[in-house]
């Protein structure tokens, strides 16, 4: 009998530590992002030029380039902001050698709110523009069979 009402008390608390850690963890998520993410300005009022090279690897190197330069356009449109190719220089093939990408734009998607300790929450944070969306793509990609 002691022990149905161990378990009770147990149960009991457990749900009580759920309930108190639910309620914290928009201002988890929101404490999270603002530590994670650098405040830089440029982040929502800039534009980005993409670009994006064929590497070593011949024909199939264009082709990813390719498709990785029509997906980035893709990814811009689909947040909302405006495309315009700057260059392009294709492959014998049809793939691509390098282009650029010129993204304009105003807002994508939501921040969190910031952290000022003034709200209950609940609202959308600032919208990063174009610069701010993609400034994390860099870097060499490469596909292998």
């Amino acid at each position: 009998l002691e022990e149905a009402d161990d378990d009770k008390a147990m149960e009991q608390e457990c749900l009580e530590e759920i309930q108190r850690l639910e309620s914290n963890r928009d201002e988890l998520e929101v404490k999270m992002v603002d530590a994670v993410l650098p405040k830089d300005t440029d982040d929502f009022g800039s534009d980005a030029v993409i670009e994006v090279r064929a590497g070593t690897g011949g024909d199939e190197a264009s082709l990813f380039a390719l498709e990785l330069f029509e997906a980035y356009e893709r990814i811009a449109k689909s947040l909302g902001f405006r495309t315009e190719t700057l260059s392009r220089s294709e492959s014998e093939i049809g793939g691509l050698k390098e282009g650029s990408l010129l993204v304009t734009g105003g807002a994508s998607y939501p921040l969190p709110p910031p952290t000022d300790g003034g709200g209950g929450g609940g609202g959308e944070g600032p919208l990063l523009g174009p610069f701010g969306a993609f400034k994390f793509e860099s870097g060499g990609h490469r596909v292998q069979r």
